[in-house]
């Protein structure tokens, strides 16, 4: 038996690409292309009387990951620090206020934009029907905020968006629409994390109990107790 089932990779696995050498602590890897914090400028700091409380997404370079900065940047952002990209590099959502206590701290090396262009998977074909989108970590962010979130979404950008967590959501595109242009309407919006194109896998479904033969090695017999693989 064979069913269809959107997919969903983890955060970390979407965002960022990482290597078994080392890299240079000032190139930030994201999927849609590489940040060098030696050439790109830092955030500007804003007159108090520009400044304002909206969330926004930002990439923090540290000098090195420990528990303390961790701690520090936490405690000002009143939130657990979890999207983490090679190299020393986490994504936050952070106020005005918030981002310049952080850009301070003597362990963060560097304070960048998480731009829009950054959110878009260069995967994704003009012809994609179904998007998915990541939102940023919000512990505050429920179900209901989500939900609001998601009609916002599909006023904004003329699309249908429905909330399959609290952290994502699935687009469904007509067919005359352009994907990447629907992309980048949705990366506008400060909560998106991360945009790619939704497809199908399959999941084979097996007995619940039984056993079977290696088809290598004849003489392995393999033994399972599962419903769904």
């Amino acid at each position: 038996e064979v069913e269809a089932m959107p997919s969903f990779l983890p955060v970390a696995i979407v965002l960022a690409i990482s290597h078994c050498l080392p890299v240079h602590a000032s190139i930030i890897e994201l999927r849609a292309g590489n940040v060098d914090t030696e050439k790109t400028k830092e955030i500007p700091q804003l007159e108090v009387s520009l400044q304002d409380e909206e969330q926004r997404p930002y990439l923090i370079n540290l000098k090195e990951v420990n528990e303390d900065i961790k701690k520090s940047i936490s405690n000002i952002i009143h939130e657990s620090l979890e999207e983490y990209i090679p190299e020393n590099t986490f994504v936050i959502l952070a106020s005005h206020p918030e981002i310049y206590e952080i850009q301070k701290l003597p362990g963060v090396a560097w304070v960048g934009d998480y731009k829009p262009g950054y959110k878009v998977s260069p995967d994704i074909g003009k012809g994609a029907r179904k998007l998915t989108v990541l939102l940023g970590h919000d512990m505050h962010r429920g179900e209901e905020e989500s939900l609001k979130f998601a009609q916002i979404l599909s006023e904004s950008c003329k699309i249908t968006a429905t909330m399959a967590t609290s952290k994502t959501l699935l687009l469904s595109l007509k067919d005359e629409q352009d994907a990447l242009k629907i992309a980048s309407c949705t990366s506008n919006h400060h909560p998106v994390l991360w945009i790619e194109e939704r497809k199908d896998v399959k999941v084979w479904s097996a007995p619940t109990t039984g056993s079977t033969h290696n088809l290598h090695d004849p003489a392995t017999e393999i033994h399972f107790r599962s419903t769904d693989l």
